[in-house]
């Protein structure tokens, strides 16, 4: 295990925002070699402000990640991704990412589980669950520059994980129309396609 510096620490108490079990998450991760690059607690006051944590993937840590996939594959409202984030001005920083994402009512629980998978071993116990961790392993040990390939090509490159119930479906239906409404304003984004619709959906009997 690595020995958290006092600097270290103070970081994890701030990124975890006062949030003590996203901050023995992040500890135990740090002591155990696993490295975050961004987290959320989630915020009372923010309705679209997803509770998530991503951590970078290697080949060492794979035990902790298989362990983590078992400890929340049956908590209902998760989501988990994995993606490959490219640094084109510095190669050698493009790295394979696993995103969890929870809600509010959940997030304390996520971490907990998260944590406690580090310390104490899980298994996956659903084939979902078995895929995942599959595609996970499966991109650990595609070369970059095959992936990089794959992104310049459009090609999807990834894989997802949810525990999707239909109160959550809603909340992520009514936040992608939030985001789009608000790109739309902030960018001035209305086509007249995009005027034309709106106004078939106030009025069926309106045609172009």
């Amino acid at each position: 295990m690595q020995e958290i510096s006092n600097e270290l620490n103070n970081n994890l108490r701030q990124w975890s925002e006062g949030n003590e079990y996203l901050y023995s998450l992040l500890y135990l991760s740090w002591q155990h070699g696993i490295r975050t690059s961004a987290c959320c607690g989630g915020h009372k006051d923010h309705k679209h402000n997803d509770p998530y944590i991503l951590f970078i993937v290697d080949e060492e840590n794979l035990p902790f990640f298989k362990s983590m996939i078992g400890a929340i594959e049956d908590i209902p409202d998760i989501s988990a991704n994995i993606s490959y984030r490219e640094n084109p001005q510095i190669p050698e920083d493009s790295k394979i990412v696993l995103a969890i994402h929870c809600m509010m009512h959940n997030r304390m629980e996520t971490f907990y589980r998260l944590a406690a998978a580090i310390l104490e071993k899980r298994e996956i116990k659903t084939p979902k669950g078995e895929k995942f961790y599959e595609s996970l392993v499966k991109m650990l040990h595609t070369e970059r520059a095959s992936l990089e390939e794959d992104m310049a090509n459009n090609i999807v490159v990834g894989s997802s994980f949810a525990t999707v119930t239909p109160e959550r479906e809603k909340y992520l239906s009514d936040k992608k129309k939030l985001l789009f409404n608000l790109r739309r304003i902030l960018l001035k984004e209305c086509s007249k396609y995009d005027e034309n619709q709106e106004r078939i959906e106030e009025n069926p009997q309106v045609r172009f």
